[in-house]
């Protein structure tokens, strides 16, 4: 047992390696310089490090939500206005979120399914590229892996809705989305609460059995100390998942607290963590929407048209978000038909390509795009369809697996939760490529799930065939 973990180990070192390589020759080899939002994120992160507060364009702002800025502010304030501090601690958080995947592969599943996983993530030309942005993407996604790792753990202490609550919050501040997250926690909790009650019902099941096996009776201390224990059920599992969202939930809003009352004295309005709401959910949702991102202030009939300062490119988001906001609601209510077409689009958007490599090799320090950049755009877009692919296989084997072995429900239930929540957003507001990089890693554990589960299902069938 113990050489067989230690080439696991090998194996699992090997492959952080190679990890680590492609990405650091990566952000040495593109340079690439902020653009639009990450832009935003790069200037707030700026004021908040000079000690100006979190201010665009000399005004305090509330529009981009303040998580990524500040901790960019963090680096800027250790290292200096400095573009390849970020990026050299994406390199570590992408190399970390490779072994967080392998962790997470062989909590839910087995060893062999975390470390194809985290090959296919080290690998993946989407997660290496993306360490030369400085963008949300990275960090969102580590601690998301994080918060997943944290969900699995097998434990009933109280320090785990605690850190959970803490992870929901830091998510949050990076994509406000995430401020639902303790209503994700609940089914995640209860599903894990679940399995843990069923473990430990088989264990005593086997502890039975043994004691039967014994001839003589066993007497004292060596009697089964959980013989009289009363066993878990359903609704004991249910209500301590929903204490425990709650207490998520408190955690979580004792977190958010300080910023949202900061946001009330600049603006004299309750504003949870960003004020961007509104006018993401117009531009994507309006007569002419047409599933992707398009400028809210020149869609024909638009609210907040020649609301937009051409000299400072911003404008007051309070006021464009209340107008926008409430057109958009308007509009959806108006149009449920076409609303839930215009979802479906948003998706196909989400999945169509990896076109977002472009915020990587077509911003540069040069001014211009990277030269010969046309290789980045064919080795991502054969990925790509390697990745969808490798979901469709995934679907046929998880439907297989229904009717077989019914191997690690838990698992891809937890990660099927996510990749709903995810969904969701894309259907209600943009489809963008670059919204489904979070979502990769646990791609990756799904269809390396899915290769092992066939290996091992083809083993098992030529062992009985042998004997």
């Amino acid at each position: 047992m113990e050489k067989s973990i230690k080439h696991e180990y090998i194996i699992l070192g090997f492959i952080l390696i190679i990890a680590s390589a492609l990405r650091l020759a990566w952000i040495f080899y593109c340079d690439t310089v902020p653009v639009f939002d990450f832009l935003k994120y790069h200037l707030g992160a700026v004021s908040l490090a000079s000690g100006q507060g979190y201010k665009l364009f000399g005004h305090y702002t509330a529009f981009e939500p303040v998580g990524f800025s500040f901790y960019l502010s963090l680096i800027y304030r250790v290292f200096g206005e400095n573009l390849l501090a970020p990026k050299i601690l994406n390199v570590f958080l992408s190399v970390d979120s490779v072994f967080l995947v392998y962790l997470l592969g062989k909590r839910y599943f087995r060893a062999e399914t975390g470390l194809l996983a985290a090959i296919l993530l080290a690998l993946s030309p989407r997660q290496i590229v993306y360490t030369s942005v400085i963008s949300t993407e990275i960090l969102f996604t580590y601690f998301l892996l994080l918060t997943l790792l944290l969900f699995s753990k097998e434990t009933r202490k109280m320090s785990k809705p605690l850190l959970l609550g803490l992870c929901g919050a830091v998510l949050a501040y990076i994509k406000p989305f995430m401020m639902l997250f303790f209503m994700l926690g609940f089914p995640m909790l209860l599903i894990q609460r679940r399995h843990e009650d069923k473990k430990e019902t088989q264990i005593e099941a086997n502890y039975q059995k043994q004691i039967e096996g014994i001839k003589h009776k066993t007497i004292g201390v060596y009697e089964n100390p959980g013989r009289e224990r009363k066993q878990s059920g359903f609704w004991e599992a249910l209500f301590g998942s929903l204490g425990w969202s709650v207490m998520i939930a408190l955690v979580m809003l004792l977190a958010i607290l300080p910023w949202s009352i900061r946001n009330y004295q600049v603006f004299n309005k309750v504003i949870p963590i960003s004020s961007n709401g509104g006018i993401t959910l117009y531009l994507n949702n309006n007569d002419y929407a047409e599933g992707h991102w398009q400028d809210p202030f020149k869609i024909p009939g638009s609210p907040i048209a020649g609301m937009k300062n051409e000299e400072t490119g911003f404008w007051d988001e309070i006021k464009v978000d209340e107008l926008a906001g409430a057109e958009g609601k308007r509009w959806i209510l108006n149009n449920p038909q076409k609303f839930a077409k215009l979802g479906l689009q948003k998706t196909y958007h989400v999945y169509k390509n990896a076109a977002d490599v472009q915020f990587a090799v077509d911003y540069t320090s040069s001014g211009g795009p990277l030269e010969n950049r046309g290789w980045v755009y064919q080795v991502s877009d054969i990925a790509h369809k390697l990745l969808l692919g490798g979901l469709v296989f995934y679907m046929l084997m998880a439907l297989a697996n229904l009717f077989w072995r019914r191997d690690a429900l838990k698992g891809q239930a937890s990660i099927w939760l996510i990749w709903l929540t995810f969904s969701a957003t894309f259907f209600v507001f943009e489809g963008q490529p670059r919204y489904l990089f979070p979502m990769v890693p646990l791609f990756c554990l799904l269809i390396a799930w899915s290769m092992t589960w066939l290996a091992s299902g083809i083993r098992l069938i030529v062992r009985k065939d042998k004997k």
